[in-house]
Formats: C-alpha cells, sequence, structure tokens
C-alpha cells in the first residue's frame, strides 16, 4: 500500500502520550521476551479462530509481528466473537484477558453502529460502553499497548427516497455507506484521550475503494479484496522510531452497485 494511504489511516499521536507503546517497543527489541497480543472485536476480528488461519486480520498481523521481531516470542489470545458490539466486552469479556498482556487491539466501529444513528453521540450507550471498556482493559492490564482499529462497511445500502415535504415516494436508489457511517469518530476521541493510537480503514481507503481505476492502481489485488496495511509506530528507550506494527488484513467484498462518479461526494456526506 502507498504510504499516502498508510499515512491517511493512521491517527495516531506523540510518542510522549502514547500509553505503554515505549515499554512495548523495548520488550520487542528483548532477546527472549514473551510478548502477549490480546484483540477484542467482531466477525472480522474473530475470523474462524484455529479452524481457518489467515481468516482473521489479526493472524497476518501476528506472523507479521513474529517476522519481524525473531528474538522475541509472541502469543495470541484472540477473544472476539462475531456479532457482537463492545457492550458485551465491556460487561463480561474484559475479565478474560490476561492481566499481562503487552499489546490489546481494539475493533468494535462497525457491529452495533452501522446503518443506525446509535453511535454518534457521546451520551449513546455504545459510546459510553467503549469508554467503559477501554477504562475497564487499562485497569486490568496495566502495562498493555492499546491499538484501536476502525473498520469499515464498504457496501451500498437501499433507500427509499422523500419528497420536498417529508413523505416517502414510491422511488428507491442505492447509495454508499456514508462516510460517517460507524462509531469511529466518536472512539476515536475516546481512544486519544487514554493515549490509544487508531488505525482507519476507512480513511485509507475510502477515496480510492469506490473508484475501480485508482482503487486498482494502489493496490495489486482484484476488485472484490481490500488489502490494509495497520501501522503503528513507537520509540524505544535509545530515542529510535521503531516501526512494528505491519499487518495485512485481506477482506473478499461484494462490489456495490455505484452511483455515477459526479454523485458519489454527495451522497457519501450525506
Amino acid at each position: 500500500m502507498p504510504d499516502v494511504l498508510l499515512a491517511r489511516g493512521y491517527k495516531g499521536l506523540a510518542p510522549a502520550v502514547l500509553r505503554n507503546w515505549r515499554r512495548l517497543a523495548d520488550k520487542l527489541n528483548t532477546p527472549g521476551s514473551n510478548v502477549t497480543v490480546v484483540a477484542f472485536g467482531g466477525s472480522i476480528t474473530a475470523g474462524y479462530i484455529d479452524a481457518a488461519p489467515n481468516s482473521s486480520w489479526v493472524d497476518p498481523l501476528m506472523a507479521s509481528l513474529r517476522a519481524r521481531n525473531p528474538a522475541a516470542s509472541f502469543s495470541l489470545v484472540n477473544l472476539a466473537r462475531g456479532g457482537h458490539d463492545v457492550q458485551a466486552a465491556a460487561t463480561c469479556w474484559y475479565q478474560l484477558a490476561p492481566q499481562d498482556a503487552d499489546l490489546i487491539l481494539v475493533e468494535y466501529s462497525v457491529n452495533g453502529c452501522n446503518g443506525n444513528m446509535w453511535c454518534h453521540s457521546f451520551m449513546a450507550p455504545k459510546i459510553a460502553a467503549y469508554e467503559t471498556f477501554l477504562r475497564r482493559m487499562i485497569r486490568r492490564a496495566p502495562g498493555a499497548a492499546l491499538l484501536a482499529v476502525a473498520a469499515f462497511d464498504f457496501t451500498s445500502m437501499g433507500l427509499s427516497l422523500r419528497d420536498s415535504w417529508g413523505p416517502p415516494t414510491a422511488s428507491n436508489m442505492t447509495r454508499l455507506r456514508p462516510y460517517y457511517n460507524s462509531g469511529e469518530v466518536f472512539h476515536t476521541r475516546i481512544a486519544h484521550r487514554y493515549g490509544i493510537p487508531v488505525a482507519s480503514i476507512r480513511d485509507a481507503l475510502y477515496d480510492v475503494f469506490y473508484d475501480d481505476q485508482l482503487l486498482l492502481a494502489v493496490t495489486p489485488h482484484p476488485q472484490c479484496v481490500v488489502a490494509v496495511t495497520i501501522l503503528g509506530s513507537a520509540t524505544n528507550s535509545t530515542g529510535q522510531d521503531f516501526f512494528f506494527f505491519n499487518g495485512l488484513a485481506v477482506v473478499p467484498l461484494a462490489k456495490p452497485n455505484l452511483l455515477p462518479i459526479d454523485q458519489r461526494a454527495k451522497y457519501a456526506f450525506g
């Protein structure tokens, strides 16, 4: 993936305020250390666990971490559950995370937030649950670095048109998922409050995904496959910038019924 897309997708923070990322970078550089990674999220994070390797973006990420840090060993605890949002994790599943975790991955921006307006206010219960989850994870695993991964549903949706007075008409159309159609905006604000960087699949790909020519120009993959590299960085104790978080997520998607290109911005942004 071109660096410009990676830069758009990485919503980082100054190294001084990143929670425990310096510690994680030092541990990755320590021969013989064991790094425990914990993953929370929905189906794209859960995959098929042991039944089908590489069915989740977490699997190639772990392979990349092992390849980049051969002197360290890694263990993965995947606590993701398909079809669930953050509320169950904030209530129960956070207790299953090891207290000595080193890196915690959090992906909850689609489930419960896609196709509705349930994640567009700090007063929304699902947004409150997201903050509750982060706070409980920080308390349970105080030495862990965290990374929020903001997924996005790149599909089309049906829409019933309304007349100028508001009532629905008999006309229907297909439009793209709006740019704001996830919990990412408020999740990012909360994550940054606690020193957690965000990797945004939406911001990395939104401008190119719905344009076949642009998409194929920046990635060698077919039209029905999206390749996302999620990149994070930290600075170790010697002051060296240390880029270590480089995972490839390949997600098969059905191509949406696209609008003419001159109409996409209008319907994407409401």
